[in-house]
């Protein structure tokens, strides 16, 4: 085993339940890296069915970033979503058939999709995932508390959302979190939030990154 893979073990631990490795690359240089590491980082549930990584489905979470046009730039040519955890954070990769690779986070709680100039495709398995360097995306703590009151894991497509975002005055607290079907509170949440930033003062530098 890379030693890179097993770093992302010691931080991520092993998937359970595991899926097959749904993620594929045409680029020769990102396909190698992948074809190298993909099958020992493994692939599905993460963390207590925390997060959910590489697997199957992914794609239908597009209907996600499309919900939220107002933040997430439309129509990207070869944009892949790489996983999403139980409050709803998709994480994504721009460009990943090209020699300069992205790694965003589309964040609910703090509604922004950002990126990092250190967070590259590679070292998000070095380093943001296994050293929990994600702000929020890997912060089980709201989770742990419902797992522990209720016993249960969340079915399918439903997830632990925010009631209200952070800027918002929303905490992470577990009374401001909510059951609800993932795609259907980016619908939601993307028709009320368009709405408030078509009527809100343009500000220098566009969207949130």
């Amino acid at each position: 085993m890379t030693p890179l893979a097993k770093h992302f073990r010691r931080g991520m631990g092993r998937p359970a339940p595991a899926t097959p490795n749904a993620i594929h690359f045409n680029e020769p240089g990102v396909s190698l890296l992948w074809e190298t590491v993909g099958p020992e980082l493994g692939a599905g549930w993460f963390l207590d069915r925390f997060v959910y990584l590489f697997g199957p489905g992914l794609e239908r979470l597009q209907r996600c970033l499309q919900a939220w046009a107002f933040l997430v730039p439309p129509d990207h040519p070869d944009r892949r979503v790489l996983g999403y955890n139980i409050h709803g954070a998709i994480l994504v990769l721009e460009n990943g058939d090209s020699d300069v690779p992205r790694v965003l986070v589309l964040e609910p709680y703090r509604v922004a999709y950002w990126t990092h100039e250190h967070l590259g495709f590679e070292n998000l398995f070095a380093k943001w995932l296994p050293d929990r360097e994600l702000p929020y995306f890997l912060d089980t703590s709201v989770y742990a508390h419902w797992r522990q009151s209720t016993g249960q894991y969340l079915p399918e497509d439903m997830i632990l959302a925010p009631k209200l975002p952070e800027d918002l005055g929303g905490t992470w607290t577990p009374e401001n979190f909510q059951v609800e079907n993932l795609f259907e509170y980016y619908e939601r949440t993307g028709r009320k939030y368009a709405k408030v930033a078509a009527q809100a003062p343009k500000k220098p530098g566009g969207r949130k990154r």
